[in-house]
């Protein structure tokens, strides 16, 4: 059973993150998406507004179309790079590499994954920009700022 609704795709990670049509979409797995959405999201809007959320997705489209889907793909591919630039199989891990070019080093991956983190930085700050303008549209937010507030904490 899962333990969240995953409000994006593989595919959509993908098209969101990677220039590259071929990439091959099973090298991203759904549980990377969940890993993103529940250790990012869920911390960031608040158990009672996520729940709704994932409740209601179909109610929330703007939010997640032009802030949360982004979030969670970049954050799925920070997730994603160790596993796409080194293979685990039966017989240990492998770094694999191809006629066409060499693999990308522990260095490259690591700048790649800081730019990432940077990308889903900035939606996060548009998106609490977006919610804060909007307050009366996402009461649930609202309490959440107000609860954090309360407790000494100030966004």
């Amino acid at each position: 059973m899962a333990i969240t609704t995953n409000i994006m795709t593989v595919t959509e990670v993908r098209d969101l993150t990677i220039n590259d049509i071929n990439f091959d979409v099973n090298l991203l797995l759904d549980e990377w998406i969940a890993s993103a959405q529940l250790g990012t999201i869920r911390p960031l809007l608040g158990d009672d507004f996520y729940d709704a959320l994932i409740a209601t997705v179909s109610s929330y489209t703007t939010l997640i179309d032009n802030y949360l889907k982004y979030i969670i793909a970049y954050k799925t591919l920070i997730i994603a790079l160790p596993f796409i630039h080194i293979h685990i199989f039966s017989g240990g891990i492998r770094i694999p590499s191809n006629e066409f070019g060499s693999s990308g080093s522990s260095k490259e991956r690591s700048e790649l994954a800081r730019n990432c983190e940077m990308i889903s930085e900035t939606y996060i700050k548009e998106m609490k920009r977006y919610l804060t303008d909007n307050l009366s549209s996402y009461p649930l937010y609202a309490s959440q700022i107000t609860t954090i507030r309360k407790g000494g904490l100030i966004f």
